[in-house]
């Protein structure tokens, strides 16, 4: 079966018959002041099958398989502490087809991560409050912020922004 990908933006393929999409979003926001800059995009994480390397990338139609393949995955949330003037991450287990329990599955993220300050959804005591691992100060996401983070002076300005609707069809 031949598969093709594509952009929103090309029109060359309009046949319908077979087609899946998914959708991935970049924003990049930049200071005014200190040209303090944050890119956000759908990141996705899997671990391999011995559970000694995890994956970190942009969602697509590939992340997407391979993620949906892998005994552990899931998201990456970036949220940043005004009080550390430091990024946390927070990683949403989405999938754990081990025998292995939530706690040990986030030992083995945290042991595998390259991020310094590491948080889990499952951890969470509310959906929309967030703890800074190190000062434990509440922190919250980048674009949400009236004054930019680092200077506390400038404003965050969109300066760049990608909405990617990837299908792929099926062309026999």
């Amino acid at each position: 079966m031949t598969k093709y990908s594509m952009f929103m933006s090309d029109k060359n393929i309009k046949k319908e018959l077979g087609e899946t999409e998914k959708m991935t979003r970049y924003s990049m926001f930049m200071c005014d002041n200190c040209n303090f800059i944050f890119e956000n995009k759908d990141v996705v994480f899997y671990i391999n099958d011995d559970l000694s390397e995890m994956t970190e990338e942009a969602l697509g139609i590939l992340s997407s398989r391979t993620m949906t393949g892998s005994k552990i995955s899931g998201f990456v949330h970036t949220w940043y502490c005004i009080h550390c003037k430091d990024f946390v991450d927070e990683y949403d287990i989405v999938s754990n087809k081990t025998n292995l329990s939530i706690r040990k599955v986030e030992e083995i993220i945290k042991k595998l991560s390259k991020h310094d300050k590491v948080i889990f959804t499952t951890n969470l005591k509310s959906i929309y409050h967030r703890n800074c691992p190190k000062c434990g100060r509440e922190i919250d996401a980048v674009w949400n912020f009236n004054k930019c983070p680092q200077c506390e002076k400038g404003n965050l300005r969109l300066i760049n922004e990608y909405i990617y609707e990837i299908k792929e069809y099926d062309l026999n």
